[in-house]
């Protein structure tokens, strides 16, 4: 009830908006509680931030469970869409997300990310170099970490048609990559 009211703030009116006793208020919970389960504004906010990388740990988890031959067969557009759309909703979903976690992504949390896309590497791309299919992997994350993060600063009202627009642009690299493989193996 705490967590989400403070989700609810930071959504609304950002993180300079968050204080204990705006937060109690909120969540209709007394400022007593709200110190008995956070000390400080600061271990609030690290509780929203541990939800969201479990969240998004998890999401890892389920598309790290999908098969490789399920990942093959898909197209490239297909796969991208599966790989992301996860990810993309998640971010819809929470509004908070975008304001609390820029500049606190832990590299980690990255390499989790790039870890997945790897695994869908793997599986679609088995003629390329490991080393190749790791710099492709990276390139994906960057096109979309890259996105997000300058959606933010730049047009944070605008970042869900940057949101959107993600899994296109990652598509198109990916059917770039597999199309180039193509044109080299005939």
């Amino acid at each position: 009830m705490i967590l989400d009211a403070a989700a609810r703030v930071i959504a609304e009116e950002g993180l300079a908006g968050v204080t204990m006793h705006g937060v109690a208020r909120r969540a209709q919970t007394s400022i007593g509680s709200m110190y008995y389960f956070f000390p400080d504004r600061d271990s609030l906010l690290q509780a929203l931030v541990d939800r969201h990388v479990a969240a998004t740990r998890e999401i890892g988890c389920v598309l790290n469970a999908v098969p490789a031959s399920v990942w093959r067969q898909l197209s490239a557009a297909e796969a991208i869409g599966r790989l992301v759309t996860p990810y993309v909703e998640y971010l819809q979903h929470h509004a908070d997300f975008l304001p609390l976690m820029h500049g606190r992504t832990q590299p980690e949390d990255d390499a989790d990310f790039v870890h997945t896309v790897r695994r869908v590497l793997d599986a679609r791309l088995p003629q390329v170099e490991p080393a190749a299919r790791q710099a492709y992997a990276t390139m994906l994350h960057s096109i979309a970490a890259g996105t997000v993060h300058m959606a933010f600063q730049i047009a944070p009202e605008g970042v869900g048609f940057f949101l959107q627009e993600i899994p296109r642009v990652m598509a198109a690299y990916l059917a770039d990559i597999e199309g180039s493989l193509r044109g080299h193996a005939g």
